[in-house]
């Protein structure tokens, strides 16, 4: 296919339905998007994950802990994740969900970008990084249990 269909929309479609999706199938939490709000989120983890290739982004996804919990044991058949062990099972979490936009994405664009692997750490992230992204784009999701808020910025080679 060609690459020229990989569009903003097409893309922000792909990891909204991607968060939606696999968070029900394989953490067994339902989350709703919501609208994006700049309002702080408290107790906060922020993972990380970086692409490169056709598609170069880096996409920061912070949670409540009470989110973490609930997604590391709905990944643990409902039972409860040693502390120590909640970012290892976030962290696979969003390999799985970016892993699978990202397959979407390579599909359509015809070429491939690979992910680093996920960083997890306790407070917000601060960019740091000197890239500089063409496109951005916010979601909100909420959940019985807390908020998710993912911010991605990227830039789609064509070439």
């Amino acid at each position: 296919m060609k690459n020229s269909i990989v569009t903003m929309s097409t893309i922000e479609n792909i990891f909204n339905q991607s968060f939606v999706d696999i968070t029900k199938k394989v953490a067994l939490l339902d989350i709703i998007e919501e609208t994006p709000t700049h309002s702080e989120i408290e107790d906060l983890y922020s993972g990380i994950i970086i692409t490169n290739g056709v598609y170069n982004s880096i996409l920061i996804c912070t949670m409540h802990e009470s989110v973490m919990k609930e997604i590391s044991k709905g990944m643990n058949n409902g039972k409860k994740v040693d502390s120590e062990d909640i970012e290892l099972y976030v962290g696979e979490y969003l390999n799985i969900v970016c892993g699978n936009a990202l397959t979407q994405i390579n599909n359509l664009a015809g070429k491939a970008s690979r992910l680093s692997v996920p960083v997890i750490i306790k407070g917000p992230y601060q960019k740091n990084e000197e890239v500089e992204y063409e496109q951005m784009i916010e979601f909100n999701f909420s959940s019985w249990y807390g908020l998710i808020r993912v911010n991605m910025e990227y830039t789609f080679s064509s070439s």
